[in-house]
This record gives C-alpha cells, structure tokens and sequence, in this order.
C-alpha cells in the first residue's frame, strides 16, 4: 500500500522517520505527506488549517470554502453577497452577520433565491455541526517593503484570541 498510510514510503525516505498517527500540529507537517510540497501547500494554505474544531465560521468562509463545504456556486455567491449588506463589501458598517448557526438555514428558508435542496443541505451540515458563527482563531499575513530595497518580507500567523497567543509564526521569502 502506497500513500497517505504508508509508513514504507516513510522509512525509505533519504531521512526516513516513522509516521506519528496522529493529527497535525502545524500547516508545514503536510510537507512530509507522499506527493505534497510546497507548492501544492501555497495554493491551500489559505483554505485549510489545523487549528479550531474543524467547523466553518460561515461568517468569513471564502466563495472557495463554501464551495468545498458543498455548497453550490449560487448559493455561495449568495452568501457572500448578503454577508457584505448593501454597498457590497465586506468589513463595513453595513455587513450582515449570522448570529446563530441555524440563522443560515432560516435565511435560506426565507429566501427567494434558495432551492429546497439547499435549505436541506444546509439543514444537514448544522446538524452535523459543520459551521459555526464566531471564532477566537485568525490568520494573520502581514507584508513589509524596505523603503531603499526591493526586497519584500510577508509573515504569517495564527493569532488565539481566547488565549491571547500566537500558535503560529512562519516568514515567507
């Protein structure tokens, strides 16, 4: 068997190690997953994460993060665009905000534009509890350009909230 549960494709790495079972603690242990690198891991990094409960804070979830959540391409652009309120961007005065995971499906449910099919498919994942409505989590990416250089530093993070604690420091080049 080759793949995610090989551990004969880990002991027969140039630095072979054994597999540790368990859930990941940092973004970067995908690189040591059979057919990850770093590519691959760039285009994710702002869609997946380790950290948090594993819900979906429907109130900053990206179109892309609906879509995976299964939500179709409609529906997700209906989200995002009821969550920006009425000038159309998000972070404003204006914005509208789930307070409640079941304010989802009672919005849909109240909504011209929602299928029947959707309403149940968003009944489905809160009874699954697969979303949420707030979170002490943030990722945090912070760009900075030496005024006599043309050199460019990016920093990322994971900031708890909760724990006033950063989980999570990479520099980027």
């Amino acid at each position: 068997l080759k793949g995610f549960f090989s551990d004969e494709y880990y002991e027969n790495l140039k630095h072979s190690y054994e597999p540790k079972n368990a859930s990941f603690e940092t973004l970067d242990e995908l690189l040591l997953v059979e057919g990850m690198n770093s590519e691959i891991l760039e285009k994710l990094w702002n869609f997946i994460t380790v950290y948090g409960d594993g819900r979906v804070n429907i109130n900053t979830a990206s179109f892309e993060v609906l879509r995976a959540m299964g939500f179709d391409q409609a529906l997700s652009a209906k989200i995002i665009e009821r969550r920006a309120g009425g000038d159309g961007i998000e972070g404003t005065e204006d914005d509208y905000v789930f307070d409640s995971e079941g304010g989802l499906v009672l919005l849909l449910r109240l909504s011209s534009v929602a299928a029947e099919h959707d309403v149940l498919f968003a009944e489905q994942l809160e009874n699954d509890q697969q979303f949420r409505v707030d979170s002490d989590l943030y990722s945090i990416t912070s760009s900075a350009r030496m005024e006599h250089k043309n050199q460019e530093m990016k920093i990322r993070c994971v900031y708890d909230a909760a724990a006033k604690a950063v989980l999570y420091w990479r520099e980027m080049p």
